[in-house]
Parts: structure tokens; sequence; C-alpha cells
């Protein structure tokens, strides 16, 4: 039993020996794993060998056309990756822009009207989410209108009882009929 024992510490100790000196480079492992299938698998599996990579097809060119480029640049590999993610994004950019052209701006609010001051206290006096019914059906720039003429906190109120999509849109024609309408000063929140 002290024989067996003793012959696995001394297997391990030469195998330690053996792996402390490959991983030192001391060993030439490229040339066992050139002579051995299973050496290579196993040296690779023990990360003494680099991991097989694929090369890219442009790689590949590159390297053909002169492969003292790829030696004296040890990056050229990840340079011609970096280059073709770069151009599929660009194409991206390209399908991106003409896409948001296609859609286009926002269309050019209705004239907006001023709301009788009458139907604005009626509108004011209203909960936000009956307001918010009776918008549903109104055509954006009469609500624009409305909202616009009504008092600051109660027309946050109804805007945020709309759904959240004709919010955006509301808000955004909002902004453009303030921005072109004359200056009036806000109405004093109360």
């Amino acid at each position: 039993m002290k024989f067996v024992i003793g012959l696995v510490v001394a297997l391990l100790v030469i195998v330690g020996a053996l792996y402390g000196l490959a991983k030192a480079k001391v060993l030439p492992v490229a040339g066992i794993a050139k002579t051995s299938p299973i050496a290579k698998t196993l040296l690779t599996q023990l990360k003494l060998l680099p991991p097989v990579q694929k090369k890219a097809t442009t790689v590949a060119a590159s390297t053909a056309a002169s492969p003292a480029a790829a030696q004296i640049d040890p990056l050229a590999e990840q340079k011609a990756q970096l280059a073709t993610a770069q151009a599929e994004v660009a194409q991206e950019k390209i399908a991106l822009d003409k896409k948001m052209a296609s859609i286009g701006s926002l269309p050019a609010p209705g004239p907006i009207t001023q709301t009788a001051p009458h139907l604005v206290e009626i509108y004011e006096a209203m909960g936000s989410d009956d307001l918010a019914a009776l918008f549903a059906k109104e055509p954006d720039s009469v609500v624009v209108s409305a909202l616009v003429a009504m008092d600051t906190k109660k027309a946050a109120k109804a805007l945020a009882a709309i759904p959240p999509e004709r919010q955006v849109k509301l808000t955004a024609l909002m902004n453009q009929a303030m921005a072109t309408a004359p200056n009036t000063p806000p109405q004093p929140a109360t």
C-alpha cells in the first residue's frame, strides 16, 4: 500500500513539474500538439495551448495578401472584426434614417381655436376620468385648445388620465401651439 501511495505521489509530482514547465513555456507544447491530436486536445483543455479560433474571412484575405503584415500587427484579426462590425452599424444607421424619413415628423396641428371661457370652466369642473373620456372623442386640435386654456393643475390631471400614446402626441402638439401662439402669460395654478 505504501508503494502505491508513493508511486501516485511521484506521478503527481512529475505531472505537476511538467505542467509548470509547460506553463513557463520551457517545454515545447506546440510541437507536442502537432504530433498528436489527443495531446493537442489535452493541452488545450489544460489551457496550455490557446483555444482554436475561427478567423474572419476578411482576416484570411488580408493575411493571404500580406502574411508579413499579420505577423507585424498582432491585433489584425480584432481590427478586421471591428471594421466589419462598424460597417454593419453604418448600414443599420442608414436603414433607420430611411425609416425615420418615411415616417416624417408630427403633423402640423390644426388651427388652434380658443375654447370658450364658459366651456373651459365646465371642463375644469369635470373629473379627470370623465374629461379623458370626453377628450377621447374629440379631435386633437380641440383637446389641445382646451388643455392650453385650462388651469395648469386641472389640465395636468386631465392629461394624466389620457392613454400614454395620445399624451405624447397631445403634449407635442401643445408645445407647438404654445410656441407659435402670441405671447400670452400662463394662467396661475389655483
